[in-house]
């Protein structure tokens, strides 16, 4: 039988957090390959992200010879990147995305290894239970902007908790949400929402502190103004109405890419993509209910 002391070290946070890594890497990186481009996104993603080493340009992106405004260029920058030493592949367009689940499995990892105060088990069984839904494999196995998109965000989240126990966290926090903004414009401010309501309802803004928060807003412009005045300046109002109206504003109140959906198709691909594990949600938000009237909170 194996010792307690051998148990000890076999069930130590930092070879669980190494074998944890080891299996994602598997998971993530296996095969990668092993399907075509599976949907216009992926195509349009990968075409764009050819074209930077095509034209030498990695600021402004291209799809098919013309300027793509469409989204930030920060995932499509790392694609091509790897590009540099792959050539124009499946697995450098997808890998940007692998990578991130990686370090995605091993965040959560060490945020509830260290909410559940050491208790291994727990973490470990959470992340292998995310890590092996339908939805987690298609996000960081693919080539779109989702995968690094949610790698920030997590970040972002993990950051800010620490900030609340140690404020200098918040500087982290706040570089997170830059580069999320830069993946996936609008999308990327998902952490900036959840952070303000809850620094509301705790009021754990007031252990940040004005100078820190104004700190953090400029981290935050010093990553995102860049790019963004860059290409206002250079395109003017074809830049601001395919960038801003077309993708941020129209994609958030209709299916562009399917005009005939209805108002409730995200609603419909969140539900196909996220089942079963959405049905756990209502439970979890009983229970942070309960305990947030059990904290007076």
């Amino acid at each position: 039988m194996m010792s307690i002391a051998n148990w000890n070290k076999l069930t130590d946070w930092r070879v669980l957090f190494a074998i944890t890594g080891i299996v994602a890497a598997l998971f993530m990186f296996v095969n990668l390959q092993g399907l075509s481009l599976r949907n216009w996104d992926e195509g349009i993603h990968a075409e764009v992200s050819r074209e930077v080493l095509e034209k030498h340009d990695w600021i402004t992106m291209h799809f098919m010879g013309g300027e793509y405004f469409r989204k930030p260029p920060l995932k499509f920058v790392l694609s091509a990147a790897v590009m540099t030493v792959t050539g124009p592949t499946e697995w450098a367009v997808r890998a940007p995305n692998a990578a991130a689940g990686v370090l995605v499995t091993l965040i959560v990892l060490l945020w509830i290894w260290q909410v559940t105060r050491e208790r291994w088990a727990i973490p470990t069984l959470g992340v292998l239970f995310l890590s092996t839904t339908t939805y987690f494999m298609h996000t960081f196995r693919s080539g779109e902007t989702d995968g690094v998109l949610t790698l920030f965000i997590i970040a972002a989240m993990y950051a800010y908790w620490r900030a609340k126990t140690s404020p200098r966290w918040l500087y982290w926090s706040a570089a997170a949400i830059g580069l999320s903004i830069m993946t996936k414009s609008a999308a990327g401010l998902v952490p900036l929402i959840v952070m303000a309501i809850d620094a509301t309802v705790t009021h754990s803004w007031k252990t940040f502190g004005w100078k820190r928060l104004l700190w953090s807003v400029g981290i935050v412009t010093a990553i995102v103004a860049p790019w963004h005045i860059i290409e206002l300046v250079r395109f003017g109002q074809r830049f601001w109405n395919d960038y801003f109206f077309l993708h941020i504003i129209e994609r958030g109140e209709e299916a562009i890419v399917n005009p005939t959906a209805g108002p409730f198709w995200y609603f419909k691909i969140v539900w196909t993509r996220l089942y079963p594990p959405l049905l756990f949600t209502l439970p979890a938000l009983l229970v942070l209910l309960r305990s947030l009237i059990r904290d007076r909170v």
